[in-house]
């Protein structure tokens, strides 16, 4: 129940665009070139907000709570922007 709260509580925005690319990337598919730009666009968004859902929901449930203090946290923010880039890039 705590890792619920703590999604929501950290994680509300991903969520949001993790639905929202959803939607997005199935509602536009088939429909000529443009809705097919908007499909991938919605394709990216979806997959780099599942990436960091599921980072975040494994990390919690292998390690717990993490405190990220001094250099840590800027580490982490890297590594999280450099699977979001290898994302929109390859995805």
């Amino acid at each position: 129940m705590k890792l619920v709260y703590r999604l929501i509580r950290y994680y509300f925005l991903e969520v949001i665009s993790f639905v929202a690319g959803f939607v997005i990337a199935y509602t536009f598919i088939d429909e000529g070139l443009r809705s097919e730009i908007i499909s991938m666009a919605g394709r990216k968004l979806f997959l780099a907000s599942m990436a960091l859902f599921v980072a975040y929901t494994f990390r919690y449930i292998k390690v717990g709570v993490v405190e990220w203090e001094g250099i840590w946290r800027y580490i982490y923010a890297l590594a999280l922007l450099i699977v979001v880039a290898l994302i929109f890039a390859f995805g």
